[in-house]
């Protein structure tokens, strides 16, 4: 818990919400759940993600054997399909287990195992390793191939830049199982050449760590006046928000003298600060606030 006091006004944070221990528990769970291994057999699968949806109700201190129910995202790369699965961390006999075929957005796991991938091969691997060619993600991040059997098999987008950033040398898949690339006539798949600039991705990464989508992260605010309850909340971080794709700083529970102003509120803004740029680098610092992440690109 922290408390801040400034004047007459005093605000106590103290954590609130599921832990990153609680996702770690949650996912060894899945793996040994009997249901779920019959259901994957000897696939190869990940679990790209393990959310909290809805709480269904206020958030009260975090007890060990009371988390709310979860979301999880597992994608089945034998069988090219996607899993959710929904329940109750504490009663794994009652977990719903929902087949679906779409493409839910990458993990930063498998984003970076891509890459890897690429820097192990002989036609990208020298450059990756000596830094004059680097791997960025690039829009769109999935690309996909269709099967005969009418189901697309799963590509993690990666796009390779050379000049330190200022130029797209190309934009490919790699299948994350197997490491097979998928590659294009035009170096890029279609609509990734906008006719104002090159190629569409993000801007060349600043090295600067960011939260991990899924990355548990809620406080429980509360701000007084003369000892008086004011304000209450929930603040939740934006790798922990909802939304398919995340949506900024989530705000849960917002009571104001005790009376209930808003259930749920999101501010999924992308701003951008520029600054000075670095010496050795010909654009400005770009800080771009993500709608599941912040993090500092050069541009």
């Amino acid at each position: 818990m922290a408390t801040l006091t400034s004047g007459d006004i005093t605000v106590i944070v103290e954590p609130s919400g599921p832990t990153a221990d609680d996702i770690r528990r949650i996912r060894a769970t899945i793996e040994q759940n009997e249901q779920f291994r019959a259901m994957v057999g000897g696939s190869s699968f990940r679990v790209l993600e393990v959310a909290f949806p809805d709480t269904g109700g206020e958030l009260k201190r975090r007890r060990a054997d009371k988390l709310p129910a979860f979301r999880a995202t597992v994608y089945d790369y034998s069988e090219q399909r996607t899993i959710l699965i929904d329940g109750k961390p504490d009663e794994p006999s009652r977990w719903m287990f929902t087949e679906l075929a779409i493409q839910p957005a990458p993990s930063d796991q498998e984003f970076s195992e891509a890459a890897s991938m690429l820097g192990e091969g002989e036609e990208f691997g020298v450059g990756l390793r000596e830094g004059r060619i680097i791997a960025t993600r690039p829009m769109p991040p999935i690309l996909t191939e269709e099967m005969e059997d009418g189901r697309t098999r799963r590509f993690i987008g990666v796009q390779v830049l050379g000049d330190k950033g200022r130029s797209t040398i190309e934009i490919l898949g790699v299948d994350p199982s197997t490491g097979r690339m998928l590659r294009f006539a035009e170096r890029a798949p279609m609509r990734s050449h906008p006719s104002n600039t090159g190629t569409c991705g993000a801007p060349t990464g600043a090295n600067q760590p960011t939260a991990t989508k899924g990355t548990p992260g809620e406080v429980s605010v509360t701000i007084k006046h003369h000892n008086r309850t004011i304000w209450t909340f929930n603040a939740i971080r934006p790798s922990a928000s909802s939304g398919t794709n995340g949506s900024g700083i989530e705000l849960r529970f917002v009571n104001y003298r005790g009376k209930r102003m808003l259930t749920r509120g999101h501010a999924p803004i992308h701003g951008a600060q520029t600054d000075r740029p670095p010496k050795n680098l010909g654009g400005t610092i770009c800080v771009q606030n993500f709608k599941e992440s912040r993090s500092t690109h050069f541009t």
